[in-house]
């Protein structure tokens, strides 16, 4: 079921950076190509409850989603995730999972903006972790920083489409998550012959660390994730809610 949002010309342009936040000539998110927005629940395994949804873009027609992505400016990907941090706001009372890649993580100004923001109740995935191997030792030190201040802020960190042999990587990099997820295509390539662990993340905590497998479509791949240690699902198996934009008109 497709509902309807109406993203007001007032929370449009206070989602704008400001060009002192941007590098010159780097281009603002354009909006045209967003017809929507959609959320995907993520499920408890333990309770069979929902705990969160993950927000995502509807893109026009055509448009490919993972070239759209690539080709946006840092800049560009901060202001959608404001936007979808607002948009999102009174749509559930459980988690909202939003994603910013390395790119984002690594800008002092852009994380600064986002985390005037209240982030209680918001996981903030770091899209492309495979990226974290090409930052030099300044933009290390700069991704720590901005991700503790997002915890400062009230959010909680996980990093996406995480391969199996990327989760001890990640566990040695000692960053402040609380999750990981598979993707769709590294648990169903895995699913035979490879058993999860569940990695101890730093900082050590006494709450277990969540491990979530998406792109879950029937009952089966739901039970061998349970069996291979995931503590949460996600996909087509759990219909997504959907919204779709209704712009004003400029006057």
């Amino acid at each position: 079921m497709c509902e309807l949002l109406y993203p007001s010309n007032e929370l449009l342009s206070g989602i704008r950076l400001p060009e002192s936040a941007m590098i010159a000539g780097e281009e603002h998110l354009a909006l045209r190509f967003l017809e929507g927005m959609k959320a995907e629940p993520l499920i408890s395994f333990h309770s069979g409850q929902i705990t969160g949804y993950e927000f995502l873009s509807q893109l026009s027609a055509g448009i490919c989603s993972e070239t759209f992505f690539r080709q946006q400016s840092a800049g560009s990907l901060a202001e959608l995730f404001l936007l979808q941090l607002r948009l999102s706001s009174g749509l559930t009372t459980k988690k909202r999972f939003l994603n910013l890649p390395v790119r984002v993580l690594v800008r002092r100004s852009l994380c600064e903006i986002i985390c005037r923001n209240n982030l209680n109740g918001i996981v903030v995935e770091i899209q492309d972790p495979e990226h974290l191997t090409d930052l030099c030792s300044e933009e290390q030190d700069y991704l720590r920083q901005n991700l503790n201040h997002l915890l400062f802020a009230g959010a909680e960190v996980y990093a996406d489409d995480v391969s199996p042999a990327w989760m001890k990587t990640l566990s040695g990099r000692k960053l402040p998550l609380s999750g990981m997820k598979v993707s769709r295509q590294q648990f169903l390539s895995q699913i035979d012959n490879y058993t999860f662990s569940h990695p101890r993340l730093h900082p050590s905590s006494d709450s277990a660390t969540c491990l979530v497998a998406e792109g879950i479509e029937t009952p089966e791949q739901c039970m061998l994730a349970i069996m291979l240690g995931f503590t949460h699902g996600q996909g087509w198996l759990w219909p997504a809610n959907v919204w779709r934009f209704v712009l004003e008109r400029s006057s």
